[in-house]
């Protein structure tokens, strides 16, 4: 059944436009009458849109395809963390290390400048 707008006044002032289902103009004028629409200045077909369509299927592809590209690289990060974190806890290990010994270095070397520890 088609949809119509139907213009008209209502206690001498213009009245919003009506947007009345009706099997044809006439009814529609009917109907806008029953709504107190008294002086009717124009009846129009409503042009109807169309139900959206479907999503397509390569839509549905490129959809897909993005959420498990957004799967994947949530994942890689996921599984990438305890290795970013064992990476980074060898290299404090081995900071650590190179502190120690360069402490151990220093105190050789003021050994050495001493005269402490030398066997002649």
């Amino acid at each position: 059944m088609p949809h119509y707008f139907v213009e008209g006044w209502r206690d001498g002032k213009p009245m919003p436009a009506l947007y009345i289902q009706a099997d044809n103009p006439d009814a529609a004028v009917a109907r806008a009458a029953q709504l107190k629409m008294q002086e009717v200045t124009g009846v129009r077909l409503a042009k109807t849109t169309p139900p959206p369509a479907p999503p397509s299927k390569f839509d549905m592809l490129i959809l897909l395809s993005f959420a498990l590209s957004a799967v994947e690289h949530f994942s890689i990060w996921v599984i990438s963390i305890p290795i970013i974190l064992s990476v980074f806890g060898f290299l404090i290990k081995v900071y650590q290390k190179q502190i120690q010994m360069q402490a151990e270095i220093d105190d050789l070397r003021k050994q050495l400048q001493s005269g402490v520890g030398l066997h002649h």
